[in-house]
């Protein structure tokens, strides 16, 4: 549990500064974005999400850890950069 805590954190943290907005508990985490689109995009880059209408899902295994969370926040800073919008 302390983990999915700490590792949440830092998700949420990393995921907000690029701008999003964010919302979860522990690794149970959701951020607003063009749902559909943005689960396409992150899954050509090897990183599976969960649509849910106008938000993304991340829900990842509770042994993450902190270069699990460098890596995804990566891909997703990438997506965002390469369509502009997310």
């Amino acid at each position: 549990i302390e983990n999915s805590l700490k590792m949440g954190g830092k998700l949420k943290s990393g995921i907000s500064g690029l701008g999003f907005d964010v919302r979860g508990r522990g690794l149970m985490i959701a951020f607003e974005a063009e749902g559909r689109n943005t689960v396409e995009e992150l899954l050509a880059e090897k990183v599976l999400t969960i649509n849910s209408g106008d938000a993304v899902r991340v829900l990842p295994p509770l042994n993450i850890n902190e270069s699990h969370v460098k890596e995804f926040i990566e891909k997703l800073s990438k997506v965002k950069n390469q369509h502009g919008r997310i």
